[in-house]
């Protein structure tokens, strides 16, 4: 069952019949739309709600629901044409998204090795994470080059970051929550 709302309710619900005789017109018809709410029950003809609906604009039937879309369907509809994105690329953006795209790949690389320590209780390999974390460098020295920030910048914007959310730089589970650093807390 559709909403059918009058201005000022969201109450009503609309509904068919087979026939009945319209409150409107006055006329039986086949096909009889009705409206319910609390208090009554109204039965109009289509063709009285089409001409109530032409000039009376206190009358709301939304569109009829769409069918669920599948989906596949659905990524294929929505997904931006690589095409287009290529095309719309500059040489910076790509120099950006190469860097960020191996610092994320690389911290995936260390996450793995920290893992195997942690899950499976294999020996830490320390030169493996060494090498993961120099990775990580090139790529954040990449980013930042094409950033134009220094290291030393970005390291001073962290530390005067953190200096908000933990006062006096001493760590708590609620100042962490909090992150009194961003606006709304997120």
């Amino acid at each position: 069952m559709a909403k059918y709302e009058f201005k000022g309710t969201s109450d009503g619900q609309v509904g068919s019949d087979d026939c009945g005789t319209c409150e409107h017109c006055g006329d039986l018809n086949q096909g009889m739309k009705w409206y319910a709410d609390t208090d009554s029950l109204i039965y109009w003809c289509q063709d009285c709600l089409d001409s109530v609906m032409e000039h009376d604009d206190s009358i709301y039937i939304p569109p009829e629901k769409e069918e669920p879309i599948d989906h596949r369907e659905m990524v294929a509809t929505l997904v931006k044409d690589p095409g287009l994105i290529l095309r719309q690329l500059t040489e910076g953006q790509v120099d950006l998204w190469h860097a960020a795209t191996g610092v994320s790949g690389e911290a995936g690389e260390l996450l793995d090795a920290v893992k195997k320590w942690c899950v499976y209780q294999k020996d830490l390999d320390r030169e493996n994470v060494m090498e993961e974390l120099g990775d990580l460098e090139f790529y954040m020295e990449a980013l930042r080059q094409r950033m134009g920030f220094t290291r030393e910048e970005t390291l001073q914007h962290n530390i005067a970051k953190l200096s908000v959310r933990y006062k006096g730089f001493k760590y708590t589970d609620q100042q962490a929550h909090d992150r009194a650093d961003k606006e709304d807390g997120n």
